[in-house]
């Protein structure tokens, strides 16, 4: 606009305003409104012609100081959302070891600390009674098992009474059952490992009386742990068999990934969960039962996503969300544009952007909540 287009309203307004005869009250209120309307005409002129005035003063002066800010370009790439949970550690075998017989504690022969191979012996009971008792049978078993197989070789050749053969059978035949039930019962005073551990806790002494039920020590192996853990039951559609996960043992201070294994098939009624089990591995044994850990779960991914970090993301008094894009002039200058977006999932200070934004353009970071829509400013080196 240029100064007759912005002069002229003012003019007629002073004609109208400067004229002989007094007006009517009416008429002079339709004079008056005409005059505003001119007014603000010549206002909105003059306010436009000074904004660009100052647009280009801010171009030409290169001394001017404007408000530095620094952008980041717009990209795309995988985004995942994770939650956590709480899981302990459990070994595959940690059981407590007790006799299946009642009887004296004779002899430990581990202690706690000690590895030991699945066969080997952990403890004995008293049992003198049984091996002096199989010992006889043993010797009358003998006995019997001749007198059994001579009666048998003349009864194949037709002689003698079938009753003198018979009871030679069976003779045998009830000390030899005798005979294998005194060494169950003998074998079972002898404790031996069934797997190949360590022995974690000796809970017996010498000389003290075991019985079925009552623990003597505890053996654990510690080559095949795994994680258990409770999951809401909101979650039960994203966590899956295979679903990747984020294990981190802050007592140790290690990391590690690793998936799913198994999802139970059970909701507990009492807190609404459902049980998961991660397999580790536990080559330096460090990973002890009870030991706990922070689970993160995989509950969505994206193969290209835009993510922005989220301090960057304002938010508009109706609650919209919006960023502000830098507008590369010249001499490192822009422009300040605002640009509405829809927002998805955050995770870990960036939040994915559903819309609003391509690849290339430039997100104003620091400075952002110090400018505004139009405003010049300068980037940071």
């Amino acid at each position: 606009m240029n100064n007759s287009q912005w002069l002229l309203p003012i003019a007629v307004s002073l004609l109208v305003s400067c004229g002989p005869e007094p007006l009517s009250p009416s008429s002079e209120l339709g004079a008056l409104r005409t005059e505003r309307d001119s007014l603000i005409r010549a206002k909105d002129g003059i306010n436009a012609r000074l904004m660009e005035v100052d647009e280009r003063i801010a171009d030409l002066d290169t001394a001017k100081r404007l408000t530095l800010v620094s952008s980041i370009p717009v990209s795309s790439g995988p985004f995942a959302h994770y939650f956590s949970i709480l899981a302990e550690v459990h070994a595959q075998h940690n059981v407590l070891i007790h006799p299946e017989t009642q009887g004296v504690i004779e002899r430990i022969s581990v202690q706690e600390g000690d590895k030991v191979q699945e066969g080997q012996m952990l403890f004995t009971l008293d049992s003198d009674i049984i091996s002096n008792s199989l010992e006889e049978v043993k010797g009358q078993l003998e006995l019997a098992q001749v007198l059994y197989q001579k009666r048998k070789k003349l009864w194949d050749q037709n002689i003698g009474s079938e009753i003198e053969f018979l009871q030679a059978k069976n003779s045998y035949e009830s000390l030899d059952a005798r005979a294998r039930s005194l060494q169950a019962q003998f074998e079972l005073s002898q404790v031996r490992a069934p797997f190949s551990g360590y022995v974690d806790e000796v809970a017996a002494k010498e000389g003290e009386m075991a019985a079925p039920g009552m623990p003597v020590l505890r053996l654990i192996a510690l080559d095949d742990v795994y994680l258990k853990g409770d999951v809401s039951e909101r979650y039960l559609r994203q966590v899956q068999k295979g679903t990747p996960v984020e294990v981190y043992f802050e007592s140790l201070d290690r990391r590690s990934n690793s998936q799913i294994d198994e999802v139970s098939r059970f909701i507990k009624a009492e807190n609404r969960t459902f049980s998961v089990r991660m397999d580790l591995e536990n080559k330096d044994g460090m990973l002890k039962p009870n030991l706990l850990a922070e689970v993160r779960i995989r509950d969505y991914a994206a193969e290209k996503a835009i993510t922005l970090p989220s301090r960057v993301i304002l938010q508009s008094p109706d609650g919209r969300d919006f960023v502000y894009l830098f507008e590369a002039m010249a001499n490192g200058r822009g422009k300040v544009r605002r640009q509405f977006i829809e927002t998805g999932v955050s995770y870990e200070g960036r939040t994915e952007v559903l819309s609003g934004l391509e690849s290339g353009l430039q997100v104003i970071d620091k400075g952002a909540r110090s400018v505004k829509e139009g405003q010049r400013v300068e980037q940071s080196v």
